[in-house]
Order: structure tokens, then sequence, then C-alpha cells
């Protein structure tokens, strides 16, 4: 077990279920410029992107997120990092929901 890896008890605390879906999102912020990057997963609090966290924006910064794909355009959610791990990064959304956003 890597020690940097979080506690068990942490993961079966969640607040909202996941769902194990890979969708294409594209990711903005200034430092970052625009990403198309794939999900692991999506709850209604969050996504979790499954990429290498280097040169990502720092936990607390606010990102924009649209769903890549879609016959119409997605709408854009405004998304917080919350957590970076050796698999990717978590995102909550900011916008509504009950993601616990305005």
């Amino acid at each position: 077990m890597d020690p940097r890896d979080p506690p068990v008890a942490r993961r079966d605390q969640r607040r909202f279920p996941r769902l194990r879906l890979t969708l294409q999102v594209a990711v903005t912020h200034p430092s970052l410029g625009c990403r198309v990057l794939p999900t692991r997963d999506i709850s209604d609090g969050g996504i979790f992107l499954a990429c290498d966290a280097m040169n990502f924006p720092p936990v607390g910064a606010v990102v924009q997120v649209r769903v890549q794909g879609m016959a119409e355009a997605a709408p854009v959610r405004r998304m917080a990092v919350v957590r970076f791990d050796k698999e990717g990064v978590g995102l909550r959304f900011l916008d509504g929901g009950d993601g616990g956003g305005p």
C-alpha cells in the first residue's frame, strides 16, 4: 500500500455514490489552457478525471468543464479542484445541483 493513498475509511464515506463512466470533457483554466481529458467516474457532487495531474491548477482553483461529443452543446460547468492522487484529479461542481454550490 502506498502511504499517499487515502485511508480506506475515507473511500467508504463518500457523500454521493459514484458511477464509473468514461466521457471526454474539455477543462479550461488560464494556467492550463483548454485540455480534453477522460473522466473515470461521476457523481452528483463531481467528477474524477483520469489524467496526469502534472501542471494542473492547484486544489481550490476553479475550472470550467464541458462534456464533449454531445449532439447539442453541453453547458459549461464551474468546478473546483478538490484533490489529486496517482490516478488523476477530483473536481467538485460549484454551480448548482446537489454538489453543494450556489
